[in-house]
């Protein structure tokens, strides 16, 4: 698969499973892939390792996909919100 066969058949935003030494983890493509050197395809992901091959991405099913709650920590702009284990003042 080519880029540009890539880039028609998953738009900006997609889920694919990743597979690294650490376990397989989701990410998510944050461009558009592009020929790189010796012919490899290569698209940026949210994770690191920033750059991938298309190669070493699988597609998540549909069906897979569910809405994430927060955990315990969460992003409120640039403050993180930590858990009460301190008396508010």
């Amino acid at each position: 698969m080519n880029a540009q066969q890539f880039n028609q058949q998953y738009p900006k935003q997609s889920l694919f499973y990743l597979r690294t030494f650490a376990g397989q983890q989701i990410v998510r493509t944050t461009g558009q892939a592009h020929h790189c050197s010796e012919g490899q395809v290569m698209v940026e992901i949210n994770r690191n390792p920033w750059f991938v091959s298309i190669h070493a991405l699988r597609a998540v099913p549909v069906g897979v996909v569910k809405q994430e709650s927060p955990g315990p920590f969460f992003t409120i702009g640039p403050v993180v919100r930590t858990p009460l284990y301190y008396s508010e003042f």
